[in-house]
């Protein structure tokens, strides 16, 4: 039913898909490298300073190299609560989660591409393997 897409308030925004296939493009690492759709995935993370990842890019690119992606995924970090901040203080397991974070960056993102360095001037190298923001 249409409750189960999309709730009252929300907007829903529906368009064709030229194209007769979906690649996945950025989802677990395992899929050959697109420099702009990494480079996409790259900017959102920067941009967000690491707090928000865009990952299951999707879509196709055309033999002109333009990009159509459809239906991404937002990994955001959970609200507050008072029983998390409570126990972030009694178990410290900041470092951990920051950990988690750069690894899941770096296998998502296996190497920067020349666009990733024209926004994050700190990727110095193709192969610099900081995740930024973290």
């Amino acid at each position: 039913t249409a409750s189960d897409i999309c709730s009252p308030g929300e907007a829903l925004s529906l368009s064709l898909f030229p194209f007769k296939q979906v690649q996945k493009l950025v989802f677990d690492g395992s899929e050959e490298f697109s420099e702009l759709p990494q480079a996409f995935f790259h900017y959102c993370h920067h941009l967000s300073a690491g707090r928000e990842v865009v990952t299951d890019i999707q879509g196709f690119e055309d033999e002109d190299g333009d990009l159509l992606i459809v239906d991404p995924v937002v990994v955001r970090p959970a609200a507050a609560t008072v029983g998390s901040l409570l126990g972030a203080i009694v178990s410290n397991n900041t470092s951990s989660s920051a950990n988690e974070e750069k690894l899941r960056f770096d296998t998502w993102h296996p190497r920067c591409g020349q666009l990733c360095k024209v926004f994050d001037p700190s990727r110095r190298s193709s192969q610099c393997r900081r995740a930024c923001g973290l």
